[in-house]
């Protein structure tokens, strides 16, 4: 019997889908691995260990059609089922990691080019915390413990916002771990008002492409007695239609100093008084990277 149990420990799952039970370790192999797995396949495999253990998946082999191709990996299974990852393409994932006992992977491809697929090892361990909160693009992660009752804090880069909260904390629930409320996202706002004695403007989306048809209103405030100067990092919009109108003081009945557009990289800019208000507009179609402005009150 010890060498019945050993052997399941290591048994292989190259069929399309299929539900694995109370297996400690494994591997999961698209179907015909190592030949190239079919056209049109939908294969859904969920790996459901004992209660209180969490799955974690290590990638030895992944190539598929980059883009038509893709494996989903969820927390969890059925409609309650959290999406941890979408893979596709041929560069090898890192591990992922369950908060609960059941995980489930999702495989889809398409009618034309198939490669080599994949090759995933999966093991179970006993939950003892949460899984880790990541650190968010654009940002900056605090605390090293994700045991129960345990927080983790994060900032955003000069020019980006917290999206959620900035403080997160480790909660049990019936041996099942998670991040409450979940970790958050630092994004680049739409307008805002500014008075830190230094910062940024970044674009919205940036360094992505800022969305169309969007109207963004910055006012930078700086102490009284001092001006408002602008140094323009990276200037990239679609000329004659996306513009960065440039006032000098509060608001757009302002006298305007500059109309910015296209990809030349403005030169400094400063203001007369202690306040300078930025209007961004855009059209509905083509999008550029934007642009990184440092604000300074001199």
């Amino acid at each position: 019997n010890s060498q019945r149990s050993a052997h399941s420990a290591h048994s292989f799952t190259a069929a399309c889908g299929g539900e694995i039970q109370g297996q400690s370790s494994g591997r999961i192999l698209s179907p015909g691995y190592p030949s190239p797995y079919g056209p049109n396949v939908h294969c859904t495999w969920t790996i459901n260990t004992q209660a209180g253990h969490t799955v974690s998946l290590h990638f030895v082999v992944f190539d598929t059609e980059p883009g038509h191709d893709r494996l989903r990996v969820w927390d969890g299974a059925g409609r309650g089922a959290a999406l941890l990852k979408e893979i596709s393409g041929s560069e090898l994932p890192g591990d992922v990691h369950s908060s609960q006992n059941v995980l489930t992977l999702q495989f889809d491809s398409d009618f034309f080019i198939s490669r080599t697929g994949f090759s995933i090892q999966f093991s179970s361990a006993v939950a003892q915390a949460c899984r880790d909160p990541g650190v968010p693009t654009n940002g900056t992660r605090s605390g090293t413990l994700w045991e129960p009752g345990h927080s983790v804090t994060f900032a955003c880069e000069p020019g980006y916002q917290i999206h959620g909260s900035a403080s997160i904390t480790c909660l049990q629930h019936d041996n099942h771990f998670f991040w409450q409320p979940g970790p958050p996202s630092c994004i680049a706002p739409c307008g805002g008002n500014l008075t830190g004695p230094t910062g940024a403007i970044l674009s919205p989306n940036y360094p992505r492409p800022y969305p169309p048809g969007k109207e963004c209103d910055w006012i930078i405030t700086a102490t009284p007695g001092n001006v408002v100067s602008l140094t323009f990092i990276r200037f990239s919009m679609e000329a004659n239609y996306d513009f960065l109108h440039v006032y000098d003081g509060p608001n757009a009945s302002s006298p305007l100093v500059a109309s910015l557009q296209g990809s030349k990289l403005p030169g400094r800019l400063e203001s007369s008084g202690n306040s300078t208000f930025l209007a961004f507009r855009t059209d509905a179609s083509v999008s550029l990277a934007g642009f990184h402005i440092e604000y300074q009150g001199l």
